[in-house]
């Protein structure tokens, strides 16, 4: 999300886990109107994603009380914020933790699936953070999310779907780039070189930028970034119309964090960022853009199972040690294999995937980035952490060849 944040350059070592989430399918040859069907080289799922107008589905600070330790809460998506009831494979959502009691993380999964044995989302107690996920929809319409320790309050906010391979109405299909960065407060980068101030909306934008093409766009993938932020506040998101209730990136006084944000943008390609209190810089780095229906198809999406293949805790798939400053770690991508089971088909159709990066147990502030491994090393980063704190990020749809790269840096 932010290279860079000066003041983070001390000593760092911390452990590394990488879930794999979804897969990105290129088909050669489809019209995007029109799903690909299975044959001996593309999952059955594949999909276009639909973004809609950012809606918050639960919230239990208002409505059903906390999350006890342990417990899994069901949320519809179906039929609700112009998701329709059927033709959808998976989910765009926010979820969000606050209030709580002791340090726990959250999971989410489809509804009436095994629950799956990774951490979507690291919660510290009396912190508030959010992330980005993609969830399969189970078959009653519902993503199950689960509270690992203590108590804690859920928010829930969905931003788009994807369909599947039975839709009847058509959606975007999704081109990877280079991790690019197109907006940078503190610098002058893509807007003013000043904070945003408390209850500011500024317009910055993306189409034409880092990749991104002029016209022909129908949604973005960005990782926004608060950083230095003077009081606790949060970012809200979103292309045309007015601005919706929910928010992308919580923002703790004096700490710096992000989240992915996959959203529509105005007719002249440009995206609203609000901040809520206190002053903020605010950095955007853009991963990808969705195409609009009437274009030749690209890269389908196909959800899988939450897989961890690999944690520098345990040893799994990499060696048993913390990640230490300016270190990289090789991630398997295609091919990824875990107890002798193939996690993402090892097939060069596979051109891109989201995966979910959580660090644990650091003693100093930094950042971490993942992108293909045959490539430099981007400018743009995926995870901000502070001290202390185990926090997630995701990534979505780096390019790969057969591996992923993880850089971490203090």
């Amino acid at each position: 999300m932010t290279e860079g944040l000066r003041g983070m350059r001390a000593w760092s070592m911390r452990w590394l886990s990488f879930a794999m989430l979804m897969v990105m399918a290129a088909v050669v040859g489809l019209d995007c109107v029109a799903p690909p069907h299975a044959d001996a080289d593309t999952p059955v799922a594949a999909g276009e994603y639909i973004p809609v107008t950012s809606t918050r589905l639960m919230d239990t600070r208002s409505s059903g009380g906390a999350l006890a330790a342990g417990e899994t809460r069901n949320v519809t998506v179906s039929g609700i914020a112009g998701v329709p009831t059927s033709g959808v494979s998976a989910v765009s959502l926010t979820i969000g933790g606050t209030g709580a009691t002791a340090d726990t993380w959250f999971t989410a999964w489809a509804a009436g699936a095994t629950k799956p044995a990774v951490s979507q989302l690291d919660v510290p107690a009396g912190v508030s953070v959010s992330n980005a996920v993609i969830v399969p929809v189970g078959a009653n319409g519902q993503v199950s999310i689960f509270n690992n320790t203590g108590s804690a309050h859920l928010i829930v906010d969905i931003n788009g779907y994807y369909d599947n391979n039975q839709a009847t109405s058509a959606g975007g299909t999704f081109v990877p780039l280079t991790p690019t960065r197109i907006v940078d407060s503190r610098y002058g980068t893509g807007t003013s070189a000043a904070k945003w101030a408390a209850g500011e909306t500024r317009a910055v934008q993306v189409t034409g930028q880092g990749g991104i093409p002029t016209a022909g766009v129908s949604a973005v993938v960005v990782n926004i970034t608060g950083a230095q932020a003077s009081a606790t506040s949060f970012l809200r998101a979103w292309g045309a119309g007015s601005a919706p209730s929910t928010s992308v990136v919580n923002i703790a006084s004096g700490q710096d964090a992000g989240a992915m944000v996959q959203t529509g943008l105005t007719s002249d390609g440009k995206l609203n960022i609000y901040n809520n209190a206190g002053t903020t810089h605010v950095i955007v780095d853009v991963e990808g853009y969705y195409l609009t229906p009437d274009n030749d198809a690209q890269d389908y999406f196909v959800p899988v199972t939450p897989t961890r293949i690999l944690a520098t805790s345990t040893g799994l798939n990499a060696k048993q040690a913390k990640m230490t400053p300016g270190s990289t770690i090789s991630v398997p991508g295609r091919g990824a294999t875990v107890n002798s089971t193939i996690v993402v088909p090892n097939s060069k159709n596979v051109v891109a995937v989201v995966v979910s990066l959580t660090e644990a147990h650091n003693n100093a502030g930094g950042f971490m980035t993942a992108y293909p491994s045959d490539q430099a090393r981007p400018t743009a980063s995926v995870l901000n952490y502070t001290s202390g704190n185990n926090l997630t990020g995701t990534a979505v749809a780096k390019r790969v060849c057969p591996e992923l790269c993880v850089s971490g840096v203090a």
